[in-house]
């Protein structure tokens, strides 16, 4: 994305856009379910920033890229609220749809954008779930447009990660856990690395136990005291080939879930964890 600054002759355009960039990482960093107030107020600042950039420069296609992902983010945290139906989740994503396509016509030539693009479908695919055909239409179109963006610069970590999570929604493990592992190696900047890791176990856990067994090691040295960290140990626990540890492990395990996280995440995820001991504790 350093290569976006350089789109602009205006200092004022190229100021707001990197002032907005580190807001909208801030507000990532900042996500706790399910109380959002504080990465909310940050993507608020992130794009009357934005939106200060395009007017400085109305040509230059990187503001209406970083609306479209701050748009993303927000589609994300109305997960948690009830009063957000997948009908006005589906208009969020037709909103950074547009920004995007419009992004892409000023500049045909930019990884970052395509990138963009196909993540844009992956996750509509996700928040805001069409009909079985047009979803599938949806993951066709998101391939695509990451595979593209992996033409353009092979290098991009989060189209390779984004790729492997279109190929596993389509059943396509072995594909996928090839792209997650491009991903993990190209993630210079350790952006998406503990998702990656995360992803890289799920991954595993459907081809071999002692492939899962290395990235659940990875994931609980990245994330201890995490629902990924518990999640990952119990399902080793209660459904590897060849782990024999059993029910009380279990226990224990959903027991001392949690401790970095909040209150409120550990008892939306805690619940979640129950049904994966189901087959330890029934041993």
């Amino acid at each position: 994305e350093r290569g976006w600054l350089a789109g602009t002759g205006s200092v004022e355009a190229w100021e707001a856009v990197v002032k907005a960039n580190d807001l909208l990482a801030r507000a990532i960093a900042a996500e706790e379910p399910p109380n959002f107030e504080y990465p909310r107020s940050l993507l608020d600042q992130a794009d009357s920033l934005l939106w200060l950039a395009q007017r400085e420069d109305r040509s230059w296609c990187v503001p209406f890229a970083l609306l479209a992902r701050t748009i993303e983010r927000r589609a994300f945290m109305s997960i948690f609220d009830a009063w957000v139906t997948d009908a006005d989740r589906a208009a969020m994503f037709d909103t950074a749809d547009a920004y995007v396509e419009h992004a892409i016509a000023s500049d045909r030539s930019d990884a970052t954008l395509w990138e963009q693009r196909g993540t844009l479908m992956h996750r509509r695919y996700l928040f805001a779930p069409p009909e079985p055909a047009a979803a599938e239409v949806l993951l066709d179109s998101a391939e695509s447009n990451l595979r593209y963006a992996l033409e353009l610069e092979p290098l991009r970590a989060r189209a390779a990660n984004t790729l492997s999570m279109v190929l596993f929604a389509r059943g396509e493990v072995e594909e996928a856990f090839d792209f997650a592992n491009q991903a993990y190696a190209n993630d210079a900047y350790l952006r998406e690395i503990d998702n990656i890791a995360y992803h890289l176990f799920e991954l595993a856990f459907h081809l071999d136990d002692d492939e899962a067994s290395r990235w659940c090691t990875e994931v609980e040295t990245r994330m201890p005291d995490t629902f990924a960290t518990a999640n990952c140990q119990l399902k080793q626990v209660s459904w590897g080939e060849t782990n024999d540890m059993g029910g009380r492990t279990a226990l224990l395990i959903i027991e001392n879930f949690g401790l970095a996280e909040t209150k409120a995440e550990s008892d939306i995820m805690g619940p979640c964890l129950l049904p994966l001991a189901g087959p330890a504790v029934a041993a």
